[in-house]
């Protein structure tokens, strides 16, 4: 059986929240944007709805491979190198190594093959559905897409409370 192991991005990888800070970047260049953050702060929007919708409203900038290659560059720059340290030690070891986010996939994608991640997910929309990598989605994912009976969870990282379900399936874990 295949070792898994499994890194978040913001907040683990990288110390900072990368989709929020692209929204705040954002807020002023696009009214609807900023309403959906509004109604999210009177609590009138979920966090799965603003997401999707922040997603949608930011698509324009993630339909450019330059913008998305300089998001990815910046993004690898702020990487923590304790945490990629141990991403070189897992993949040492022959474990398959999957960065995922709660971010858009448009970024997290490119920026987990410029880390060297075999795979790595974010958030997307399929089949019309916005895929929410956050909480109990991104269990929900890794039961989907890595079956627990096909790959022994060797080792998971993530800084926040809403990965504990997450980190709770994996053997070694490290909460930053």
């Amino acid at each position: 059986m295949t070792d898994l192991c499994v890194f978040d991005l913001d907040g683990t990888l990288i110390p900072h929240d990368s989709f929020a800070e692209l929204v705040r970047q954002n807020l002023t260049r696009d009214p609807l944007l900023l309403a959906a953050a509004l109604l999210r702060r009177l609590r009138l929007l979920d966090r799965a709805g603003f997401a999707a919708q922040a997603h949608r409203r930011l698509g324009r900038q993630f339909a450019s491979r330059e913008a998305v290659a300089a998001l990815s560059a910046r993004l690898q720059a702020a990487v923590i190198p304790d945490r990629l340290a141990l991403l070189d030690e897992w993949r040492a070891k022959g474990a398959t190594t999957v960065l995922l986010s709660a971010s858009p996939n448009d970024y997290v994608e490119p920026l987990g093959q410029l880390l060297g991640f075999d795979h790595a997910f974010g958030s997307s929309f399929v089949g019309g559905a916005y895929r929410h990598l956050h909480g109990e989605g991104k269990l929900r994912f890794i039961d989907e897409r890595f079956p627990a009976d096909a790959w022994r969870r060797a080792f998971a990282i993530a800084d926040h409370p809403s990965d504990d379900p997450l980190l709770a399936r994996f053997e070694q874990v490290l909460r930053v």
